[in-house]
């Protein structure tokens, strides 16, 4: 059973009605929400206690071209508490939503399908009503208008409105920036976002694009029957805690003592304690205690640099192989991180991920990551564009072959890797060889 809403408030009723799901005496979605806004905030006080991993969710938008603000709120997104990372994609075809069924799998109704055909990939959007068409789908194509979305489960609700959004083109992160730049010309892409009064701002693009945007949520309780909680194991305490308050509410005071004893053990208090919360509580502690750290590796006195400056980052080889092994380079895990480049000058940060990739269609200054962390590193450049640009490093990066990095060594349309090993306080293992401050 997936961690909704409506699945709370189902699992509610059950216990007042015996079994029974109906709603016939009165236990309306509206009324159990009320109860729900008690119970949850009661489930993020636990949480925050022992510092369980943040909830994240994700979710697709359509962003017309020469747009500044966007407002999650403005779209039904209640719980966003900020932004984790933000993807965009131009060359985006979309078609506007006229409803979506409360059917299994969920027919969506259009002015037309575009040419879409079975199996084709889109992202749905900004449905009212409901989230859970939002997202993205492959389709079966059932008329000019009509479509259903594959594996998906009725709702509940019908929706409407929203956008179908499809693209060629790939996602390509964008970066964050604690200061807009203002006086910086608009391009066809967005590449920097800025959070501020609870709102996305950007430069603008010539073009409409659409965003994929990751965010942490926050404790305020949703209020969409379809919402998935994304928290694990919280839904005998939820559905228990909301029923103990529903009976209370009627008047039931025996039932509304038992549920509450099992939902918070017998004090009653919201503490951890007891009850179903101390059972969730516990879960917690475990998983954070199967959570593996890895200790920083020891950093060796041998072979540190002479060099002035922080750190030394080696050299690599040309035409597509890297420097660390004679295989094409290693795919680390930690994440993929599509640099964004603006005005020559591409930003690493290692935060956003292990591989920071940079497409150079100009001559391009790699500058230092605004992040370090332990773990591997790579830097994949590749050369785009109709010429080969020359590439240099800001004045932290200490060490360089000047012949490998300056000038236009690159050919055209070659992926080439600087393959590193960070460990500890910008400390770099390249090669074998410790290389560390100075």
């Amino acid at each position: 059973m997936k961690n909704t809403l409506l699945n709370v408030f189902d699992t509610a009723r059950a216990q007042l009605q015996g079994g029974d799901t109906s709603a016939s005496i009165g236990f309306s979605n509206t009324q159990m929400q009320q109860f729900f806004n008690i119970a949850y905030p009661e489930l993020w006080q636990i949480m925050a206690q022992v510092q369980t991993p943040r909830v994240r969710r994700d979710f697709f938008h359509y962003l017309p071209s020469y747009t500044t603000l966007f407002d999650p709120f403005a779209i039904g997104i209640d719980d966003f508490a900020e932004p984790e990372q933000i993807e965009e994609r131009g060359n985006v075809t979309t078609l506007t939503i006229t409803g979506t069924t409360d059917t299994t799998p969920i027919r969506v109704a259009t002015s037309g399908t575009g040419g879409l055909a079975n199996n084709a990939s889109v992202q749905i959007a900004d449905v009212t009503g409901t989230t859970a068409p939002w997202g993205m789908w492959y389709i079966t194509y059932l008329s000019p208008t009509l479509f259903s979305l594959n594996g998906s489960t009725a709702p509940g609700v019908a929706g409407t409105g929203g956008k179908v959004m499809w693209s060629g083109d790939r996602f390509l992160m964008m970066g964050a920036v604690r200061d807009m730049p203002y006086n910086q010309p608009i391009s066809s892409y967005l590449r920097i976002w800025q959070w501020q009064d609870s709102q996305l701002r950007f430069l603008g693009a010539t073009q409409p694009v659409q965003l994929h945007i990751t965010y942490w949520a926050s404790a305020i309780p949703p209020t969409n029957v379809n919402t998935e909680l994304g928290i694990d194991d919280c839904m005998a305490f939820l559905a228990t805690r909301v029923a103990s308050l529903a009976a209370e509410s009627r008047g039931w005071y025996e039932m509304a003592n038992r549920l509450t004893a099992r939902a918070l053990g017998p004090k009653g208090e919201a503490d951890g304690s007891g009850g179903l919360l101390r059972s969730f509580l516990n879960l917690q502690v475990q998983n954070l205690q199967r959570t593996i750290f890895v200790k920083p590796m020891f950093r060796s006195k041998a072979g540190l640099s002479t060099l002035t400056g922080d750190y030394i980052y080696g050299s690599f080889s040309y035409g597509g192989s890297s420097s660390a092994s004679s295989g094409g380079g290693v795919n680390p895990s930690g994440g993929y991180y599509v640099v964004p480049v603006a005005a020559g000058v591409a930003p690493l940060d290692l935060s956003l991920g292990s591989v920071q990739e940079v497409t150079v269609t100009q001559a391009t200054l790699i500058s230092t990551p605004t992040n370090l962390q332990p773990g591997p590193f790579w830097i994949v450049l590749i050369q785009g564009g109709s010429g080969e640009y020359a590439v240099t490093f800001s004045a932290d990066y200490i060490g360089i072959d000047p012949t490998a990095f300056s000038g236009t060594g690159v050919t055209v349309g070659m992926t080439t890797r600087l393959s590193l090993v960070v460990t500890d306080d910008l400390t770099i293992t390249y090669l074998g060889v410790t290389y560390g401050p100075v």
